[in-house]
């Protein structure tokens, strides 16, 4: 019986697990750590989901202060490892709002936060839980955990990434942009993005990316003007796929994934540009999809 009770929890533990460290491995680990943390302990619980979401945020608590650390000394920007198939969540009511939290945009932003307010925002705002199921949870009083919420979304709204929750903007800018790409036209690149955009490459010292983030208009403008004259379009196979909900640009190079590409939007411009080359992130992905 517990393990069937976990199996059934095991989807949306994993995507828990993912919101509070941006990483599939992590997230996988974390789980397998709740299941032997689970076990002698099933009978314990009034509450069997309560009790299996305290463990994976505990854990995903500690690991993301590891992993905090970690990515302070990272060769460049660094962006979340993508997950290939979408870990399915409790009641089909949930799904836009997981999907939403599971983007690229959101999970860059969550990396500002510190590991409880992480916590309580992303049981707030991806699984809808009340406060006073988040105070169970986290070991909080309710009104700590209000507080929690309101100081993580001020630090969000500060950090001035602007992202609009809008999915089919998302795609429509996004193919506007191949499009561009695949004409040579870098006029229409500079219709597409705000004169505040960002750009986040991800190469990991594996691979050739810009070392840092790139802000405004015309760095991003040079930006591509240097990879278009290095890196001809005609030689990558292009096509625009879904990955987690998010619509995302692929870049193929004989049968090899070479990067991923996508967007956030906020009224109707592209407000940011996360690219992902690092080849081990990209790892599961092509395992997933071989060179199709």
């Amino acid at each position: 019986m517990s393990t069937a009770l976990f199996q059934t929890e095991r989807p949306r533990l994993l995507a828990l697990a993912y919101r509070l460290t941006g990483s599939r491995a992590d997230a996988e680990d974390l789980v397998q750590e709740a299941w032997l943390r689970w076990q002698g302990h099933e009978n314990e619980a009034d509450n069997a989901p309560a009790y299996l979401a305290r463990i994976v945020v505990n854990l995903g608590m500690d690991r993301w202060r590891r992993l905090k650390q970690e990515r302070e000394h990272y060769t460049g920007p660094w962006l979340p490892e993508p997950w290939p198939a979408e870990p399915e969540v409790a009641g089909p009511e949930q799904g836009h709002e997981t999907r939403r939290l599971l983007g690229t945009a959101w999970l860059v932003l969550l990396e500002k936060l510190n590991p409880l307010e992480r916590a309580v925002f992303v049981l707030r705002e991806a699984f809808d839980y009340s406060f006073a199921e988040i105070a169970a949870v986290v070991e909080r009083s309710e009104a700590h955990c209000r507080q929690l919420d309101r100081r993580a979304r001020q630090h969000l709204q500060d950090d001035g990434l602007r992202v609009e929750n809008n999915r089919p903007q998302q795609e429509k800018l996004l193919q506007r942009f191949l499009a561009a790409l695949e004409a040579g036209e870098l006029a229409l690149v500079n219709q597409l993005f705000s004169d505040d955009v960002r750009l986040y490459s991800d190469g990991g010292g594996k691979v050739i990316a810009a070392l840092r983030v790139l802000h405004g208009l015309g760095r991003v403008r040079d930006f591509f003007i240097a990879v278009l004259r290095n890196n001809p379009v005609n030689l990558l196979r292009l096509e625009i796929r879904e990955l987690e909900g998010e619509p995302v640009l692929c870049y193929w190079l004989g049968g090899m994934l070479a990067g991923m590409t996508t967007v956030a939007g906020a009224e109707g411009k592209i407000t940011a540009v996360f690219t992902l080359r690092n080849p081990d992130k990209l790892a599961a992905v092509q395992a997933q999809w071989g060179g199709n």
